[in-house]
């Protein structure tokens, strides 16, 4: 539970695609059968700003978070969700019997706290939650002989308000799919750029089927250009 004591109305939790924003006011339900549920999903992180400060949680494989409705604005991170040994959904479920089904044993969890300015946008709160769940990875190694330069990137992405998905090989095995997502609320005009030489850019939908050929800025980058809320998948040929 962290108490934030952020005078905010909405909280938002990244999730597949996209960053959702919900309300922290609760609806009237006292005279409801069946009472709403408060328990949201989250991927990397979920974050509370009032517009001037925000305070957001990363996580690590952890998937629910839940903000109070009181004056602290609590955010409450699931750690652990459990059931009784019997449980009635749509019949009586007893699992009692099962070897190892309560889980028995110690468990850890690794959360970091971000503290920003804004909300999470202006915060960069995407990429810290990125860079928290993605470790830099140090290889030693020997002299080697060759020609690529002392500092390279595979691939660019610009600005930072696109998000990588994907690069795979196609379905049709006759080049390479690059997935990014614009998760912010403002439509985003971008580029991308590789260190090999393309040859041709086509953009597809998520089924990889053709919908535009994309002129090339130059023969190591093509331009892209998302709307808010949107996803550009693009066939690459090197």
């Amino acid at each position: 539970m962290f108490p934030t004591n952020l005078n905010a109305e909405y909280h938002y939790g990244e999730g597949q695609f996209d960053v959702v924003k919900r309300e922290v006011k609760r609806i009237d339900s006292k005279d409801w059968i069946e009472q709403p549920m408060y328990d949201y999903p989250l991927h990397h992180f979920m974050d509370v700003s009032d517009g001037k400060n925000g305070l957001a949680v990363l996580v690590d494989g952890l998937k629910e978070y839940e903000v109070k409705d009181d004056k602290k604005r609590t955010i409450a991170i699931t750690l652990f969700r459990s059931f009784e040994y019997i449980i009635y959904a749509s019949s009586k479920e007893d699992y009692s019997y099962q070897k190892g089904s309560q889980c028995l044993g110690k468990s850890s969890y690794r959360i970091a706290l971000y503290p920003h300015i804004s909300d999470w946008q202006k915060g960069e709160v995407y990429k810290e939650a990125l860079n928290f769940n993605n470790h830099i990875s140090i290889a030693q190694i020997g002299e080697a002989k060759g020609n690529l330069p002392c500092e390279n990137s595979f691939m660019k992405i610009y600005p930072q308000q696109l998000i990588f998905s994907t690069l795979k090989k196609s379905e049709n095995r006759d080049g390479f799919v690059l997935r990014i997502y614009n998760p912010t609320e403002n439509d985003v005009e971008g580029k991308i750029e590789f260190f090999s030489k393309i040859s041709k850019v086509e953009q597809v939908t998520l089924e990889e089927v053709f919908v535009k050929e994309i002129n090339k800025l130059n023969d190591n980058s093509f331009p892209v250009s998302l709307a808010k809320k949107k996803i550009g998948t693009y066939r690459i040929k090197f």
